[in-house]
């Protein structure tokens, strides 16, 4: 009888549920003073380079806006006006100096700004493939493509004239990595 009500329980199925959960910490600590952040446009040598900086500080925007909506730390400022404002006042950011000076202008505790390098080349190359007309094998000659970004960005608090963080992002590119497989090479259809 004693025995019965302690082996009533030994073949149940436990109903309690446990959920773990993990939030690293951020990459980048922003200091608890800063709550207006501007993303400046990231500066270039050349056409090419420009473009490529404005897509990385859109990125950077998106990332920064996202994470925000979970936190909601700070205030991004909005970019195109920003950017308006850089163009009328014929100002490129490519200095803390510069960063500092606007950021008082733009009324923000922290200035995102930054570099982009692009580097490509072409090469032509050539690869066997399968020539269905005449059931046998074919060269095809092909542009081989070579592209490397690099990133650099610089964080400063404005009120202070410190920086934050500064890092570099590469990032490299090889059209023959980069397209299909050697089976969908080989007919053609990389």
């Amino acid at each position: 009888v004693i025995v019965g009500p302690l082996l009533a329980g030994c073949g149940e199925e436990a109903t309690t549920t446990v959920q773990l959960s993990y939030e690293r910490p951020a990459q980048v600590q922003i200091p608890e003073k800063i709550k207006r952040i501007a993303i400046a446009e990231f500066s270039g040598k050349s056409g090419t380079e420009q473009r490529w900086g404005g897509i990385a500080a859109d990125k950077l925007s998106t990332a920064l806006a996202n994470a925000n909506r979970t936190y909601n730390r700070y205030e991004l400022v909005d970019r195109q006006n920003l950017g308006k404002v850089l163009k009328e006042q014929d100002i490129q950011i490519m200095s803390s100096e510069q960063a500092i000076k606007f950021g008082k202008l733009a009324n923000v505790q922290a200035m995102i700004f930054g570099n982009v390098t692009v580097s490509a080349h072409d090469e032509r190359a050539s690869r066997q493939q399968v020539d269905f007309a005449t059931r046998g094998m074919k060269t095809v000659y092909y542009t081989k493509r070579f592209v490397m970004v690099s990133v650099t960005l610089t964080m400063t608090n404005v009120d202070t004239s410190m920086q934050i963080h500064k890092f570099e992002i590469t990032k490299e590119f090889d059209s023959d990595k980069q397209s299909g497989s050697p089976l969908e090479k080989m007919i053609g259809f990389s």
